[in-house]
């Protein structure tokens, strides 16, 4: 009985390592894959959106997006600027399993405000999402949320299910979105978006600090009416090819742990065995 637990409990932790070592192989391979990819997506606000939807999908998906972001807004203040961009993705596996997101992208953002919050060595970017009323299967209309920064401090990024912008009616529409960055004291404003649909329909004030409008972002600006015009997007597959021409690292860092474990495992399981074997071979002759 001790035997086969001490075997069930070794095969348990030869698996856990097997799931470490294949999660940090599928991590190098992100971050070879993008730090060689960076010269070239660096400038290009699609294909940095595309080679970031491949590193955290795993390849999975054919990522396209729209030719042009169908809303950007560029700032140019005292203490900061940014160029900030909305840019509808499609993320498409087979008929079966795909999903629209919305990216949120912001570039070429500096910062001189000796004020703002820094986080783990990067400056922070909030947003937060109102929505004109609960979404399904949620308990809030608010939600405060950070942008996730990309190769440094000059690009961040967001991205949001599609739906609460073509609003079926299954679906609750967004109402407004402020894009911020935190201070000791208070959040200053970077950028502000409302949607003057929800804003009539609630009688609400129109604040007048606003950029830009969501109203654009419709069913006709953003969906394609048939997946299957997705061609009509686009699409880098050269970034795709790159991403799985990296594939070896898994095969390479489980290899090396079969090394490691092969002469472990015979250790542990076999030498007594094969002593046995060697010492009856050696008394029958």
């Amino acid at each position: 009985m001790g035997k086969i637990v001490g075997i069930t409990s070794y095969i348990i932790f030869v698996a856990f390592v097997t799931f470490i070592v294949s999660g940090y192989a599928r991590a190098n391979q992100t971050f070879t894959f993008l730090e060689e990819q960076k010269e070239i997506i660096y400038n290009s606000p699609n294909d940095l959106v595309i080679a970031t939807l491949i590193a955290n999908t795993q390849g999975q998906y054919d990522i396209y997006v729209k030719d042009n972001p169908v809303l950007v807004v560029m700032k140019d203040e005292t203490l900061f600027s940014a160029n900030v961009y909305f840019i509808p993705v499609l993320l498409y596996q087979d008929a079966n399993n795909f999903q629209y997101e919305m990216i949120v992208l912001m570039t070429d953002y500096e910062n001189t405000d000796p004020n703002a919050f820094v986080s783990e060595e990067s400056l922070q970017i909030n947003i937060q999402l109102t929505f004109e009323s609960n979404p399904i299967g949620l308990s809030q209309t608010v939600f405060d949320e950070s942008f996730i920064q990309l190769y440094d401090d000059s690009m961040h990024m967001y991205a949001l299910d599609q739906r609460y912008f073509i609003h079926p009616e299954e679906d609750v529409r967004i109402q407004s979105i402020l894009i911020s960055y935190p201070t000791n004291m208070t959040d200053i404003s970077v950028a502000n978006f409302f949607n003057s649909d929800v804003y009539d329909d609630k009688n609400l004030l129109i604040p007048t600090d606003i950029d830009k409008d969501l109203i654009i972002l419709n069913q006709d600006n953003l969906q394609l009416e048939n997946v299957d015009q997705r061609t009509s997007w686009y699409k880098n597959e050269d970034l795709f090819d790159q991403f799985k021409s990296l594939n070896y690292m898994g095969y390479v860092y489980v290899g090396i742990e079969l090394l490691i474990f092969i002469p472990i495992t015979y250790l542990i399981f076999f030498r007594n065995n094969m002593k046995r074997l060697k010492k009856k071979k050696e008394e029958l002759s």
